[in-house]
């Protein structure tokens, strides 16, 4: 290969800023030539061109595998809700959903293996459509009867998340289509206790969970026909224990039948909506009146932000596991209605 050639070869090579001119000032300091105008001449009266060309192609591979690893770092996971703005996004790296099925098949194998008896429990009730009293027992959400005789095997499905953070992944349950009402509801939350897994939270007829995304979960529940509340979650990395560090934040509390005095003290017909901080939560009694604007804008910036995870259904788990007779005690649950 002629002088002319390798430089030809040479600037064909796209580096990153830096690794470029740390390469040339090897380059030239191994040919003792100076660098002039970004040019590279090489005519020196004794090279060893196949050592340069050995660790040349090494630095690439390095450059690859770098690359490689940045892509996979800046991926934003599919579930993000579009109207969710880049400071959320972005903000408090780390605190984002990451889900595990197709992703990483080490990391997803582990997980399977470690969740294998709810996964099972779940692949039974789905399969063989259990009434009430065997779901119950098997920890199964009673939302999936709603998809019973419309394949719920193919319907229903699950993911692996790290919710708040500490490098431990959950397991999550859910609906494989992003639909207009199940979609970004999470059925059931499982997390590992001791290498157990153990129920953190469990959506059904009047309670519905949702991932925010940053740590935080948002619990929306049915009161009565006209009365309804959102909880606002924070789940605290630095716990041990998921269930010990789930710390409500506050959240706000809807009667639709309104109250005109307190409406009149605000300066509008009725009030409909009042804060639900930690307190009065712990109380079981509603806080202070919030201006239902105000109480809208606190929905709004919450709502837009539920994460509908990638689930992968359980007819594609069916093969691997169906079969497997539930054969051991039934996940500890820590949920309440």
């Amino acid at each position: 290969m002629t002088d002319k050639q390798i430089k030809q070869s040479y600037e064909k090579i796209q580096l990153p800023p830096g690794m470029e001119r740390r390469l040339q000032e090897k380059l030239d300091a191994k040919l003792e030539k100076p660098m002039r105008e970004k040019r590279v001449i090489l005519k020196p009266k004794k090279t060893n061109w196949a050592a340069l060309f050995v660790g040349a192609a090494a630095v690439l591979a390095l450059f690859a595998a770098v690359a490689g690893v940045v892509r996979a770092n800046r991926s934003v996971p599919s579930g993000i809700h579009p109207a969710a703005s880049p400071e959320q996004e972005t903000a408090e790296d780390g605190l984002l959903p990451s889900t595990a099925p197709g992703a990483d098949l080490e990391s997803e194998q582990r997980c399977r293996a470690e969740y294998q008896l709810v996964l099972e429990h779940y692949l039974t009730a789905l399969s063989e459509e259990m009434d009430d009293s065997v779901r119950q027992a098997l920890g199964v959400s009673g939302i999936v009867q709603d998809f019973y005789g419309q394949d719920p095997l193919g319907r229903v499905g699950y993911a692996f998340a790290d919710l708040n953070g500490d490098g431990q992944e959950e397991l999550l349950i859910g609906c494989v289509e992003d639909e207009e009402y199940y979609g970004r509801i999470l059925f059931d939350v499982y997390y590992l206790r001791d290498g157990r897994p153990i129920k953190l939270a469990e959506s059904m007829d009047r309670v519905r969970w949702y991932d925010c995304g940053l740590g935080e979960l948002i619990c929306e529940g049915d009161e009565s026909d006209s009365a309804k509340r959102w909880l606002l979650f924070r789940l605290d990395p630095e716990k041990q224990d998921l269930y010990e560090g789930m710390e409500l934040q506050g959240g706000i509390y809807y009667d639709g039948n309104g109250d005109r005095e307190e409406g009149e003290r605000l300066g509008v017909d009725k009030i409909y909506y009042w804060r639900w901080d930690p307190t009065d939560a712990k109380q079981g009694q509603k806080g202070d009146p919030v201006r239902n604007d105000t109480a809208g804008d606190w929905l709004m910036r919450h709502s837009v932000r539920y994460v509908h995870h990638d689930f992968r259904s359980f007819r594609e788990l069916y093969p691997e596991l169906y079969g497997f007779a539930p054969s051991t005690p039934t996940p500890e649950d820590t949920s309440s209605d």
